[in-house]
């Protein structure tokens, strides 16, 4: 905690520091009783301390004098109160599907508080195009209803459409180190939100899923059979369901 106040808090104890030296420098009666090596080493320390904090890194610093342990909890407590007063619908939806159980409570209990929060998943939904956001709105809607399913037909087919699209392009020809590309899609939590939340609008669903069937009929490098066969199954099950 000593080195959290250290670092964090320099601007406020630094001058009180460089004030010691002052008041000596400017108290002649203390030069003729003390030492005259006493306000030159306060002096000089502040000076030094001074310089290390002008010249050394930040990070360098934290771990020369922070508590880590002390820093990761202020941390972890400054996530935890923003996730229950921010309103910020893609920030909270970054931690929906988070390990940590109470951050993804707290981002859970905020989404639901925001009134209008169909119309914002329904939007990002619109635009999945431009980025992997809507894969969020999936994680949430696999513990959560929404409002107005019947509203989230059209923009969900949009991004069926880019799920088939993307397997496509990607063919499941990648190197290992690009497995994520594949990963992000999360194909088998789409078929679980869609037998969950929007199963009686199965139909209007299934010719874009007939189109993901086939992509991943492909048959892809050895890296990624297991993962295929994970989507496959899964995809497979939701078409010959009832």
């Amino acid at each position: 905690m000593l080195g959290l106040i250290v670092v964090e808090y320099g601007a406020i104890w630094m001058p009180l520091l460089m004030l010691i030296p002052y008041a000596v420098m400017s108290n002649t009666e203390w030069h003729n009783t003390d030492s005259p090596n006493i306000y030159k080493n306060l002096l000089l320390t502040g000076c030094l301390i001074g310089l290390a904090f002008h010249f050394l890194p930040r990070e360098l610093l934290g771990k020369l004098l922070k508590d880590e342990k002390a820093i990761q909890k202020l941390h972890y407590e400054n996530i935890l109160k923003e996730m229950q007063e921010t309103t910020n619908v893609n920030r909270l939806l970054s931690y929906i599907d988070d390990k940590d159980v109470q951050l993804k409570e707290a981002a859970l209990t905020s989404l639901k508080r925001i009134e209008n929060i169909d119309s914002v998943f329904i939007e990002i939904l619109n635009h999945c195009e431009s980025n992997y956001d809507y894969m969020a709105v999936y994680a949430y809607m696999v513990h959560n209803e929404v409002k107005n399913p019947q509203l989230f037909i059209k923009p969900l087919n949009f991004t069926l459409e880019r799920v088939a699209t993307e397997l496509e392009l990607l063919q499941f020809d990648l190197e290992e180190n690009q497995k994520y590309k594949v990963t992000l899609l999360h194909v088998d939590g789409i078929c679980q939100v869609l037998d969950t939340r929007f199963k009686a609008y199965k139909n209007e669903f299934r010719r874009n899923m007939l189109r993901i069937q086939e992509e991943l009929n492909k048959e892809p490098k050895p890296g990624f059979i297991a993962l295929r066969n994970k989507y496959k199954t899964a995809v497979d099950k939701w078409l010959t369901s009832q």
